[in-house]
């Protein structure tokens, strides 16, 4: 009895320390919200939205598959509410530890999240189905995506899945031959094609966080579990790869890949890898005059600058020719019918006003050549910046936090087509950055920008008939997703300009104080 009475008091003992130090181990609540998350993945999306149930239908969203029921859109926002609260808890956790087993851990529990997502039915849009039919064009019908437009083959297996049938391909030639190679290796299945388009976005996505350790284990090597988690564990990456299968991730393996030769002074690469990304879509153009600088200020005369910019001009130019050496009809992309596109943006707003004065055409190019002008300029002070603040060791965090400015600009106000999985972009290179002001209002603009299905579909426009004018439409979604981060952005703009001044009238004051007390005997 004695013995028995022993036994069961140490069991107690050793449960209690089990359970202590579960909720002080890092690695077993990652375990866990990573376990919960997978859970809500499958319960809110895949169990009522899987390929198996859906992949014979066409052009299929969650509106559409629900008919428009109002639960689906509480269900949507509530599953995403809770996979941001599990996220935060995750980031949390990884921010005070970043250890080889919290990293394993990571890895292990993103396999889990992702699994759930790969037979989610692409219900966000029909990009990855634009992307195999114009793939199919280059590999299986040996066509020009850039000249011969989706229609052409109306008996292809994906026609009737796609919803850009009309126009030529928006992305770079080095998309297309990725493309091209992915639909001609998945043969002629549906579902064989779906899952070689997701699991190229998946590949890319997790390339771009095995660059992020890699870069912070180098720069900061304390925070390489959060930025994995960052990046890994957001819901919107998630959703926008694993889940729908977009090519956002296959650009930004590129963007991330530059500044990690940057990080290496690899300069000639850096500004390579961003010209890749380019030629998939064109955001990492804008981060090539930032490699350039970093170039011109870290290497040591001028001869070495002008080999440089030989050697990588040269270079940069044999990738270009060699990626349109198949697409090549005498112009680098047929894009005029983009700039008529606006939505969810002050572009769209000024491009309705300006409808009331001027034909469509006219009002559409006065509004991209002022967004041009605004992003030009906002480039130029992040560069004046960077010249101003160099030193003979460049610091590779400065100019990230440039890239993300120029991003964030174009993102919240110079762009006209904003959809949901653009905020993705933002993503890595904020997993670069401590956390602060910044990574947190990225992270709230990644909520915001999820919550525009359900504004559209089951919010502003579920019953309502007639459908409201365009210009009513777009000024409340834009409100309704824009809203938040212009504030929150804004008011940090406002909070930086104050403490400038400031700044500026403690120095004016302690000048005149100073020229006070020379001028007393």
């Amino acid at each position: 009895m004695q013995t028995d009475s022993i036994f069961r008091t140490n069991s107690a003992f050793d449960f209690k320390t089990l359970l202590k130090r579960m909720a002080h181990s890092c690695e077993i609540q990652l375990c866990v919200y990573g376990g919960m998350s997978a859970f809500v993945y499958w319960l809110a999306f895949t169990r009522a939205y899987g390929l198996n149930e859906w992949w014979t239908t066409t052009q299929r969203t969650i509106g559409k598959i629900s008919n428009y029921d109002t639960s689906a859109g509480i269900s949507y926002t509530l599953a995403f509410a809770a996979l941001f609260i599990l996220y935060f808890l995750a980031l949390r956790c990884a921010k005070f530890e970043s250890t080889r087993r919290v990293l394993a851990t990571i890895a292990a529990t993103t396999i889990v999240l992702n699994l759930p997502l790969l037979f989610l039915y692409p219900i966000d849009s029909t990009d990855i189905f634009d992307n195999i039919l114009r793939g199919r064009l280059t590999s299986v019908y040996g066509l020009n995506p850039y000249v011969v437009f989706p229609n052409a083959v109306p008996s292809d297996p994906f026609f009737y899945y796609t919803g850009w049938r009309f126009f030529p391909s928006a992305y770079g030639p080095l998309w297309e031959l990725v493309a091209g190679a992915s639909a001609f290796a998945a043969g002629n299945s549906i579902l064989a094609n779906i899952f070689v388009f997701k699991l190229l976005s998946v590949a890319s996505y997790l390339g771009i966080a095995l660059l992020v350790i890699q870069i912070l284990q180098s720069i900061a090597p304390e925070r390489a579990a959060y930025g994995a988690v960052f990046v890994l564990w957001n819901p919107l990456m998630l959703y926008t790869t694993a889940g729908n299968g977009h090519n956002d991730a296959v650009m930004m393996l590129c963007a991330v890949l530059g500044f990690y030769f940057l990080t290496r002074q690899h300069f000639t690469l850096a500004v390579l890898a961003q010209v890749a990304g380019a030629l998939i879509k064109f955001i990492p153009a804008l981060f090539i005059p930032l490699m350039v600088l970093a170039a011109w200020n870290a290497l040591p005369d001028l001869r070495a600058r002008v080999k440089f910019l030989l050697v990588t001009g040269i270079a940069a130019s044999a990738l270009v020719a060699i990626s349109y050496a198949r697409f090549w009809d005498g112009q680098l992309l047929n894009l005029d019918w983009r700039w008529e596109l606006f939505t969810t943006s002050f572009s769209a707003w000024a491009w309705l006003a300006l409808k009331i004065f001027y034909d469509a055409k006219f009002a559409s190019l006065l509004v991209s050549r002022a967004g041009y002008i605004l992003l030009g300029a906002w480039m130029l002070r992040e560069l004046i910046l960077l010249w101003k603040a160099r030193a003979e060791k460049i610091n590779p965090e400065e100019y990230i936090r440039a890239a993300l400015s120029i991003l964030l600009f174009y993102l919240l106000v110079t762009i006209t087509w904003f959809q949901t999985w653009y905020v993705v972009w933002l993503i890595p290179l904020a997993a670069l950055l401590p956390d602060g002001f910044v990574t947190r209002g990225i992270l709230l603009f990644c909520g915001a920008a999820l919550w525009k299905m359900p504004l559209y579909d089951f919010v502003l426009f579920r019953n309502v008939r007639p459908i409201p004018a365009q210009w009513l439409r777009e000024l409340w979604i834009t409100l309704g997703v824009m809203l938040a981060p212009w504030l929150y952005f804004g008011w940090g703009v406002m909070r930086r300009l104050r403490a400038a001044r400031m700044k500026h009238i403690r120095q004016r004051v302690r000048q005149a104080d100073l020229h006070r007390l020379e001028a007393e005997p």
